[in-house]
């Protein structure tokens, strides 16, 4: 059995985490935010080997993990806000 991710967004959507997902502005994206704040493509998040992996995207505003912004791919841990 392998660990489930739900990624909680501060509108009160649910989005299980299965495979990679690309959070942005772009309406491509896996997960739109319609925030002038949030890049075209800001983030990407994804699974592997039962934990999950952040990395900002080169995005104007840059990403924070618990309030401290990534200059590196980071691990997400249950409880941690992106």
């Amino acid at each position: 059995m392998y660990p489930v991710f739900i990624l909680n967004l501060s509108s009160g959507e649910k989005i299980m985490l299965e495979k990679e997902i690309v959070i942005g502005r772009d309406e491509n994206c896996s997960v739109f935010l319609n925030d002038e704040r949030v890049s075209r493509r800001h983030a990407r998040i994804w699974p592997q080997d039962d934990i999950l992996h952040l990395v900002d995207l080169k995005s104007s505003n840059g990403t924070k993990l618990n309030g401290i912004y990534l200059d590196s791919e980071a691990l997400v841990y249950i409880g941690d806000e992106i």
